[in-house]
């Protein structure tokens, strides 16, 4: 499965010229340890009140984490490029003209409204109850020693 994730990535990367493919590469047999021995993930119910909630802090991995939702049937495979497109194109490198200032305050607002909605997340119960209800280290610890035993 890890393999399998590992050639989706890379095949994305690629295609959309964008992303890191180290870090994509780097959670790969974290990300087949989860989602086929730990989570509890439903792709034909992603709204289970019993799933498991993935939340990656390492944006440059994505890749990965959409590989893995894609093998796991919670969208086609065939979709992955359309995802990749619509998800990693806004951050490529783009030839543009320096913005009016309007536009840059327009942009400089916009900015300081997503650093307050992180913020107000960060000083959220919402963080403390997803770090409270996380897998402990030790549990993860022995779910991953018998899959490098069994691999």
């Amino acid at each position: 499965f890890a393999q399998k994730i590992r050639e989706l990535s890379l095949r994305m990367v690629t295609k959309a010229k964008s992303s890191h493919i180290g870090s994509a590469l780097s959670i790969c047999d974290i990300l087949a340890v989860l989602y086929n021995d730990i989570m509890k993930v439903y792709p034909k119910s992603p709204d289970h009140p019993e799933r498991d909630i993935f939340v990656l802090s390492k944006g440059h991995a994505c890749v990965s984490v959409y590989a893995v939702l894609g093998l796991k049937g919670f969208f086609k495979l065939e979709d992955l490029e359309s995802i990749v497109k619509k998800y990693l194109d806004p951050f490529k490198q783009q030839n543009t003209k320096p913005k009016d200032a309007k536009a840059q305050a327009r942009t400089d607002k916009r900015k300081a409204e997503i650093n307050a909605q992180i913020k107000a997340l960060l000083a959220d119960d919402g963080v403390k109850n997803i770090i409270d209800n996380s897998v402990s280290a030790e549990e993860a610890q022995v779910k991953l020693k018998a899959f490098i035993k069994s691999g």
